[in-house]
């Protein structure tokens, strides 16, 4: 992809620093070479790997308290970093494209692209206690698995209290900011006895209702997506190009 580059965050637990370093931008080549050999990242994807540590991203936003809530973080420390940074797409590790991703990603880039509709979160949604800050009725909430994001947006984050889950977080700063929201349609598919398409996701799940039969392949948890990204690499061949999350073993 021209003038794109891919960077694998890798998150380094504060038992793996060197010599007491906390900061990332402390270490010398070779102390981070000795941390990515320890690591599980394979070593053709060490020279794409970013290493960042909770203690730095905490210290540059104090709302931080994880990768898990808030990934956003430690991509807006990224970006501060490297200000040159236009536009990111922000792709969770078990997500998959049995297409190229060139085909899997749209050229035109709205401050926010999702691959899920966007929906006001409901009252039983289980992270909607971290976002007090903001009143339910002008939230907006999506999966957040694969996104992309301008660097307008994660600039204006910083204007609000981070706290909130970043799957409702950041649909909802791109509306009281009044940027443009953008919902990507792909293919979805489940196995009902054979793999059956699904038409387009257009929905916005509260994450609390039960596995359905055949999990669909773009969806918050379950074995369908994975089942459908396995059976794709042994048998290959035409199988249908699809966006699959999550894929976990």
């Amino acid at each position: 992809m021209m003038n794109h580059r891919v960077v694998l965050f890798v998150n380094v637990k504060e038992t793996e620093y060197t010599n007491n370093k906390s900061r990332s931008d402390m270490w010398t080549d070779e102390e981070k070479l000795k941390i990515l050999t320890k690591s599980s990242v394979p070593k053709e994807f060490w020279p794409l790997s970013w290493l960042w540590t909770n203690s730095e991203v905490h210290n540059f936003e104090p709302s931080y308290t994880s990768q898990y809530h808030h990934p956003h973080i430690p991509l807006s420390y990224y970006l501060h970093l490297h200000p040159q940074t236009q536009y990111t797409y922000f792709i969770e590790q078990d997500v998959r494209s049995t297409s190229r991703w060139t085909e899997t990603l749209p050229s035109h880039k709205p401050a926010l692209l999702t691959f899920q509709h966007l929906c006001t979160p409901p009252q039983k949604w289980s992270h909607l206690p971290s976002c007090i800050n903001f009143p339910r009725e002008e939230m907006k909430k999506g999966l957040g698995a694969i996104w992309g994001l301008s660097t307008e947006l994660i600039l204006a984050t910083r204007k609000y209290n981070a706290s909130c889950y970043y799957e409702g977080f950041l649909p909802t700063v791109a509306r009281m900011e009044s940027l443009t929201t953008q919902f990507h349609a792909h293919a979805l598919y489940r196995k009902v006895g054979r793999w059956r398409g699904g038409g387009t996701d257009d929905l916005c799940r509260d994450g609390s209702e039960p596995a359905v039969p055949g999990e669909w392949t773009y969806h918050w948890e379950g074995r369908g997506a994975w089942q459908f990204y396995e059976e794709w690499k042994t048998q290959g061949g035409c199988w249908p190009g699809a966006l699959v999350h999550p894929i976990k073993s």
